[in-house]
């Protein structure tokens, strides 16, 4: 069989024709440009419509990349069992990114005062608090140990990385929630995201908040 992929900067995609149902598929992604060759990895294809048997499927909503610890967990088990994922809107929390150039407010703590990251309340497990990498500018918590990025595109890549252990499995069907929307949901202090973003205003502030889907580039919508 012979995989089409189509690249970007972020995603990659592979496409397979032709599979059968309820079949186990077996590969290995090789070595290429400095990178090493894969272990063999597998997954296995949904049943044939119609088929009978009975079959578990894992039921999910709000797994963003610093909030879903216990998620991650269970579902991460659940992937050797269930035939597959229903996510059901709310994916990465991507459009976070923002936290890292906003500065702090007491209605939501995350955010980047220039020195050290906050989270909200509620159990920060060891993960949580391990240190950046030397030089990386601190903005939102991730459970790797890094932050995520001020870059939208790169949060989405974390992630996808953070689900991989899952989605190398099992089949993951997503739907679309407020965190897709677009690439900033909440705009900041005095409007800063509407400055930036809808007025070509960095460091700057705004009237009102102008935050809308045309607000982001067109690689973020």
């Amino acid at each position: 069989m012979k995989a089409v992929t189509q690249c970007s900067q972020f995603f990659h995609e592979v496409s397979l024709p032709h599979l059968e149902s309820g079949k186990t598929y077996y590969y290995q992604i090789p070595a290429a440009n400095g990178t090493t060759e894969s272990e063999v990895l597998s997954f296995t294809t949904a049943r044939k419509a119609g088929d009978p048997t009975e079959f578990s499927v894992a039921v999910l909503n709000d797994m963003g990349y610093t909030n879903a610890q216990g998620t991650h967990k269970y579902l991460t088990k659940a992937a050797s069992e269930a035939a597959f994922a229903w996510h059901g809107g709310d994916i990465s929390y991507a459009d976070d990114w923002s936290s890292g150039i906003m500065a702090c407010e007491d209605s939501w703590p995350v955010c980047d005062n220039g020195s050290s990251t906050s989270l909200p309340g509620g159990v920060i497990t060891s993960e949580y608090k391990k240190p950046l990498p030397q030089g990386e500018i601190p903005n939102q918590g991730g459970p790797q140990g890094g932050d995520m990025s001020v870059i939208y595109e790169s949060n989405w890549d974390l992630w996808q990385q953070w689900m991989g252990n899952i989605t190398k499995k099992i089949p993951y069907m997503v739907l679309p929630g407020n965190h897709e929307a677009a690439c900033a949901e909440f705009d900041g202090p005095h409007n800063v995201l509407s400055a930036y973003l809808d007025h070509n205003e960095p460091n700057s502030t705004w009237t009102k908040n102008d935050l809308n889907y045309y607000s982001c580039p067109p690689s973020q919508r």
